[in-house]
């Protein structure tokens, strides 16, 4: 694998002595909607994120299951056992492991969101695309992993998507980590507790993309739309969760 481009993009030549298996790589890439390079690139990114995720601890263990799982498939493919459907199946299933653009995560986000209004009842994709701004135009510094995350910080909580389901579509752990630290679960205790519990674990990440969505909710114009009471409530307890965690990454 190597980068003659100068583009940072990496390149793969594949070479195999047995001709079948070479078609049947073809055939899963095309259902794929991959080239053959490609569709044996991404399988190489998926493990080594794997590996990375387990901090190089299980590598043996995940290649061996690799290799045994895409055996146990391409045995069947040979053997004739597999029809079309149970092909596109696998195949699609391995694509899914390419890691989403930011173009997909916004798609996805604003479909998860579709139907959910604010408490003022506005549609809450605003508050989705608020959030990214603020991320981006006060952290400028922010990594892929946080311009997916603020996207998705309340697909847990609001639509109950899962880790597994973000594993699922090729987020990687630093993307899932984050989401799942801005999640607020109902064991969470007090809101004060969990943002002082959020500022105690240190995760940068987590951090930017929690003050990022705090600076959309606490602004003054969304919270003129609530009644009095509420929108002070909120309001106090939006300004010393940002304290907390302005005066953590200040720590940083």
């Amino acid at each position: 694998m190597d980068d003659d481009s100068g583009t940072g993009a990496a390149s793969l030549t594949l070479e195999f002595e047995d001709r079948d298996d070479f078609d049947m790589l073809c055939d899963a890439a095309r259902l794929a909607g991959r080239t053959p390079e490609e569709f044996v690139l991404e399988e190489i990114m998926y493990l080594a994120g794997m590996i990375t995720a387990t901090g190089g601890t299980q590598h043996v263990m995940l290649a061996r299951h690799h290799r045994e799982r895409n055996a146990e498939f391409f045995a069947a493919f040979r053997e004739g056992a597999m029809h079309d459907a149970a092909i596109a199946d696998w195949a699609r299933s391995q694509s899914r492991r390419r890691h989403p653009t930011l173009a997909e995560t916004i798609a996805w986000a604003e479909e998860l969101h579709a139907e959910q209004t604010d408490a003022a009842g506005a549609p809450y994709f605003g508050h989705l695309e608020r959030a990214a701004e603020h991320l981006v135009r006060h952290f400028p510094d922010a990594g892929p992993a946080e311009r997916h995350a603020v996207w998705l910080h309340d697909a847990m909580e609001d639509q109950g998507v899962t880790p597994d389901d973000l594993r699922a579509r090729g987020y990687g752990p630093e993307v899932v980590k984050i989401v799942q630290a801005v999640t607020r679960l109902p064991d969470s205790g007090s809101y004060r507790d969990w943002i002082g519990d959020m500022a105690a674990e240190g995760h940068k990440g987590t951090i930017r993309v929690k003050i990022a969505d705090l600076l959309d909710n606490s602004d003054p114009a969304r919270l003129a739309a609530l009644p009095p009471d509420k929108a002070r409530s909120l309001a106090k307890r939006y300004r010393t969760a940002l304290q907390t965690l302005r005066r953590r990454i200040g720590e940083m």
